[in-house]
């Protein structure tokens, strides 16, 4: 069996969405979506001035992002179409 594809990535808090989609993240707030239907391998980074994502969650059109601040957790929803472009491979 030969691999479908790759992107060199280090990441952390893997998670499943509802979807079927994989999502990881980085410590530089990057997320690496994985989608096995497709075959599609996509890294985006979240919109500057977010908080500190401690985790992500692909959910259709969206990430949802966890966040914890002094001030107590944040949730956050990005839509995929309005994020900043892909991080540099």
């Amino acid at each position: 069996m030969e691999p479908a594809g790759s992107l060199p990535f280090w990441g952390r808090s893997l998670q499943i969405g509802p979807d079927g989609r994989l999502a990881l993240l980085s410590p530089e707030g990057a997320v690496l979506l994985v989608d096995l239907s497709s075959r599609a391998l996509t890294r985006v980074r979240l919109a500057g001035g977010a908080p500190r994502a401690f985790t992500v969650v692909p959910a259709g059109g969206r990430i949802i992002s966890l966040s914890r601040r002094p001030q107590g957790s944040t949730v956050t929803a990005y839509e995929l179409g309005q994020l900043t472009a892909s991080a540099p491979r």
